[in-house]
């Protein structure tokens, strides 16, 4: 069963309200330049159970984000194909698949959550399963702000 963000959104917004952390409402932090620790929310996808770790430490701020999917995401996208050093039919078969995304317009497809120990910051990010998008070029990421794993090495059918 697919997990649906928009209802994560106000249950996590709704549980942090209830049991008291301050939260401050913030933009992504996934470019900032503090260290960064990421939960493994493959494994352990309860937020609650990162919240949890947040009250053992006594996290003063709760920081909370979330995105939308746009079309703006797939047109800066699509601007950053060409520098994935990809053949011209790949690059325009991740375009078509690309397009094909605009049916989530207005849905949440990123949730972020984090809170800062000593300098460190401990992150929380649920993903959409068909966005955000990354693009590797030549074993570098190229961090485009928005995620299906589409990977040069694998055809984008297969992307997800």
């Amino acid at each position: 069963m697919k997990l649906n963000l928009d209802s994560l959104k106000a249950e996590i917004q709704s549980y942090l309200k209830d049991n008291g952390f301050v939260v401050f409402h913030a933009f992504s932090r996934s470019l900032d330049d503090m260290p960064e620790v990421d939960w493994d929310t493959r494994r352990y996808p309860d937020y609650k159970e990162f919240l949890s770790v947040a009250k053992r430490l006594e996290a003063p701020l709760i920081v909370f984000h979330h995105r939308e999917f746009s079309s703006d995401i797939v047109d800066r996208a699509i601007e950053d194909l060409p520098a994935a050093g990809l053949d011209y039919d790949d690059q325009r078969a991740y375009e078509q698949r690309l397009r094909e995304l605009s049916v989530y317009e207005g849905f949440t497809c990123l949730i972020e959550i984090s809170f800062d120990p000593k300098g460190t910051s401990q992150c929380y990010f649920h993903r959409g399963g068909s966005c955000p998008i990354r693009i590797r070029r030549r074993n570098r990421l190229l961090r485009a702000s928005f995620g299906i794993a589409v990977c040069a090495t694998r055809p984008p059918w297969n992307a997800s």
